[in-house]
């Protein structure tokens, strides 16, 4: 299964890499929506994990990309965020965000989240 991590922040994007490669994912990564959506439509990922704040394109703005391409929209989004209200969470299943977890994450959770999704 390839997931493709989009994160800004460096040092998290390659935490979460590592342990996904380590359970066995095939990864892509990028540190902004912007190029999330151009890596998702060369690279066709089963699963895409998205940072809720990013520069040049937030995930919330990719989301909304992603979800009007015929080409991507069937793409399951786990959306990563440092804000934990449920409004926040709300507004990002609203716009089509598959499952939604806060920061700090949690690496069972994360990878329980995307199994779930892939089936």
């Amino acid at each position: 299964m390839k997931v493709l991590v989009a994160e800004d922040d460096r040092i998290l994007r390659k935490l979460i890499c590592h342990q996904l490669k380590a359970a066995g994912f095939g990864l892509i990564e990028t540190d902004n929506g912007k190029s999330a959506l151009e890596l998702a439509r060369a690279e066709t990922p089963d699963i895409i994990i998205l940072d809720q704040i990013m520069p040049v394109m937030d995930g919330i703005e990719t989301v909304k990309h992603i979800r009007e391409d015929a080409n991507l929209r069937h793409i399951r989004i786990l959306m990563l965020s440092n804000l934990s209200s449920a409004e926040e969470e709300l507004n990002a299943r609203k716009e089509g965000v598959d499952d939604y977890l806060t920061k700090p994450i949690d690496r069972d959770e994360m990878i329980a989240s995307i199994r779930r999704l892939s089936q």
